[in-house]
């Protein structure tokens, strides 16, 4: 499993890192009280990103702590419907996309029947976390999200593809290795949150599944694996 590096898991920093959640939860109301008052459309647009991009460092702090506590407890493995908690993922994400004036497109399987082995929780952090950092990167006003079945292998396949500058064929590596040592491990995607890319990769290994990505000259797929249940619907 690729971790955070041992001095990301003191427990010193994890207090740290619960701490800063309140005052950027603080600056989320002020955006939000000022919005209220205020009926400038640029002033609004503006204090809609302010807000939401608290939501998203509130987010980043949250997957931190749950993965801290993940480390050493096995988590819940049960039966999951990737369809259906996809589509909850990408519903709350709604605000970002209308104030980034972006859009996704949903590409593959329509079975809502067919279930996965995972977690909900650590699934839906998975799916918010990789949309957010498409909204970021890509250039065009949309992204793809695809589902995919192997079947010989007995995977189920969730991806994301966005369209902006590509990435590092040693991404995951450059991800460790810059851990702590800058903010923008890289330098064409500025907005990308590495940490969060490292945690949903821990989070699809601690499902049993896998993450990784395929490379584009015109962007990335960012993709997790879940393994196929034999169980054919939730009862």
């Amino acid at each position: 499993m690729h971790d955070l590096n041992n001095g990301l898991l003191n427990p010193s920093l994890i207090e740290v890192v619960k701490e800063l959640s309140s005052p950027i939860s603080t600056i989320r109301q002020i955006a939000l009280a000022l919005k209220e008052k205020n009926n400038d459309l640029y002033a609004a647009k503006n204090l809609d990103r302010i807000v939401l991009m608290s939501e998203r460092t509130i987010r980043l702090i949250d997957e931190f702590i749950s993965y801290y506590k993940l480390v050493d407890v096995p988590c819940l493995i049960e039966p999951v419907n990737p369809v259906v908690l996809c589509d909850n993922a990408l519903e709350e994400l709604n605000p970002l996309f209308v104030a980034f004036e972006k859009k996704y497109i949903k590409h593959g399987y329509k079975n809502k029947k067919l279930i996965t082995l995972g977690n909900r929780e650590l699934l839906k952090k998975s799916i918010i976390s990789l949309s957010e950092n498409a909204i970021y990167s890509s250039d065009a006003s949309t992204f793809n999200v695809n589902f995919c079945t192997n079947y010989k292998q007995d995977y189920f396949r969730i991806s994301i593809r966005d369209f902006g500058p590509s990435v590092p064929i040693n991404i995951w590596e450059k991800i460790s290795n810059n851990i702590g040592k800058t903010s923008q491990p890289f330098n064409m995607r500025p907005n990308v949150s590495s940490v969060c890319l490292l945690i949903t990769k821990s989070f699809a290994e601690m499902m049993g599944g896998r993450a990784g990505v395929v490379r584009h000259k015109d962007g990335a797929t960012f993709y997790i694996d879940l393994k196929l249940s034999t169980q054919l619907s939730l009862i």
